[in-house]
């Protein structure tokens, strides 16, 4: 799934292009895991030397989901189910790729995060399980709520953030997000 084309543009400053901020993200799973892989194009890539609950304020991607099948879809708060899990390149020096998952306080391990570099940019790789969102079973033709963000920092703190679906709330108002739906191809 390629949705760089649906971003909207949150920014703290000014956009300077593709080259500056944009993406290539995919979505695959099986099933035990959700995989997330996402080409970041970044003229400044790395920018991120935060770890747990403060790697959305660097370069990273935060991810919502919405596991719960019986939840409201109009609701405007988190509840049980949902989720917001960061995924940070780390610094590419002494901050390694790391994971986070808001309001989950018993999260001991289990999503892996990669991340390696090319001209241009950085890539961002991930397996998350579905033990870790509450024991989730997906199968094919199910929707979830489903919304991405890239966050992007050139000096020491977040500048610009594109959100696939809403707005800059979307990682705390669930009726903001997108669907993802579960396919086989």
């Amino acid at each position: 799934m390629q949705i760089l084309q649906s971003f909207e543009k949150l920014m703290y400053n000014p956009w300077n292009g593709k080259n500056d901020l944009s993406a290539d993200i995919y979505l695959l799973w099986d099933d035990e895991n959700l995989y997330v892989a996402a080409r970041i194009f970044d003229d400044v890539p790395f920018v991120n030397d935060e770890e747990a609950s403060e790697i959305w304020n660097g370069d990273c991607l935060e991810i919502t989901l919405g596991a719960n099948e019986s939840a409201d879809p109009e609701r405007t708060f988190i509840q049980n189910g949902d989720y917001q899990i960061g995924l940070s390149p780390g610094n590419n020096k002494d901050i390694k790729p790391s994971e986070w998952i808001w309001r989950k306080d018993d999260y001991t391990g289990g999503i892996e995060v990669a991340s390696g570099s090319f001209e241009g940019g950085y890539v961002i790789e991930s397996r998350i399980p579905f033990k870790v969102l509450d024991d989730f079973k997906p199968q094919a033709g199910k929707a979830i709520d489903f919304n991405i963000a890239v966050d992007d920092a050139d000096k020491d703190a977040r500048e610009i953030q594109f959100v696939w679906s809403g707005s800059k709330n979307f990682y705390i108002d669930p009726s903001e997000w997108g669907k993802a739906i579960f396919v086989i191809p």
